[in-house]
């Protein structure tokens, strides 16, 4: 453990009894007792850790660490690092990695985050907007067997093809069909007419609320009174 990064006056702790846990895992390792504690002092975005420090971290036997040093906001991996942790035995320590925006991934290693078996994985490809993903990789995620990477991958995008949008009307997950929605520009009155059948309320709620912005005079003709009232409060 890296003694000067909880030592050297860098963060200032308000709380004696975390300053003693810290001190304590210094000395001792980290324990179930400990561990939130170190993990969050790591972590803290007032702690600019040195090279060094970051390497120690990095190398540390508990997996805590390792994750805590990449989530801290100031740490710019060396591509070899961003390597080592993406291959860590630590399931929470990849996804930290993978999930944070400041690590670079290369296109490899983001094909291979893509055809990883653990949905934890290809989820934290999916919430990175910032990746540019082709259009089969993006078809990949949002087409997932897994329901919770398919709705991370369609609340990451800012826009998507006729085709997804269609595709994505037919999800099995209410959650992926209410943010498809989101993404539809001006939909027709035969889709209208076929989406406002969904059987989930907050999905054909969403709904009501597309065609108040684009087909406002058509609204009263495809709901009764009764139950568009229901919806709209």
């Amino acid at each position: 453990m890296p003694k000067d990064i909880f030592m050297d006056g860098t963060i200032s702790h308000k709380d004696e009894k975390a300053r003693e846990l810290i001190q304590k895992a210094i000395k001792d390792g980290i324990t179930n007792k400990n561990k939130k504690a170190v993990s969050d002092m790591i972590a803290d975005p007032r702690l600019v850790p040195t090279s060094d420090q970051i390497a120690e971290c990095l190398s540390s036997q508990y997996e805590v660490i390792r994750a805590a040093i990449v989530r801290n906001p100031n740490v710019r991996l060396q591509p070899s690092q961003v390597e080592d942790l993406l291959c860590d035995p630590s399931l929470s320590v990849r996804c930290c990695t993978i999930a944070n925006k400041n690590v670079a991934l290369t296109p490899e290693q983001v094909e291979r985050c893509l055809s990883d078996e653990n949905p934890f994985v290809r989820m934290g490809i999916a919430g990175r907007s910032d990746i540019d993903l082709t259009l089969d990789q993006k078809n990949r995620l949002l087409f997932d067997s897994d329901s919770d990477v398919r709705a991370v991958a369609v609340h990451a995008l800012n826009e998507a093809t006729p085709e997804q949008i269609d595709k994505m009307m037919h999800d099995p997950d209410a959650r992926v069909r209410k943010e498809a929605l989101r993404l539809v520009k001006n939909p027709t009155l035969e889709q209208i007419k076929q989406w406002i059948n969904d059987p989930d309320a907050k999905v054909v709620e969403a709904l009501f609320d597309l065609i108040k912005k684009v087909h406002p005079d058509d609204i009263e003709g495809l709901h009764s009174d009764s139950e568009y009232s229901m919806l709209s409060h």
